[in-house]
C-alpha cells in the first residue's frame, strides 16, 4: 500500500496505490538461494520463476499452493532441488 499526498495550488490530492505480491518468499543471502513459501494468485496454470531478487529458487514449501484451489498445472524451474 502506497499513500501519496500532494498539495498543488491549494488543492490536496491523495493517491492510494495497492501493490499485490503474487509470492511470499525468503532470501538466504549467505547461501545464495531463495525459498518459495506461498503463491497468492488464482491462476490455473503457473510457471514459477527461477529466482527471486536474483537469488536462485532452490526450495518450495509443500504448502505453497494451498490457497489456490483452481491450480491445475505448475511448471517448476530446473533450479529447484527440494520441495518440503
Amino acid at each position: 500500500l502506497v499513500l501519496t499526498l500532494r498539495k498543488d495550488e491549494g488543492v490536496a490530492t491523495l493517491t492510494i496505490e495497492m501493490l499485490y505480491a503474487l509470492y511470499t518468499y525468503e532470501i538466504h543471502e549467505e547461501d545464495n538461494y531463495s525459498v518459495l513459501n506461498m503463491y497468492h494468485g488464482h491462476d490455473k496454470e503457473l510457471e514459477i520463476p527461477d529466482n527471486f531478487e536474483g537469488y536462485p529458487l532452490k526450495e518450495i514449501e509443500a504448502t505453497a499452493f494451498n490457497s489456490n484451489l483452481a491450480i491445475e498445472h505448475v511448471v517448476i524451474p530446473y533450479t529447484v532441488e527440494t520441495i518440503h
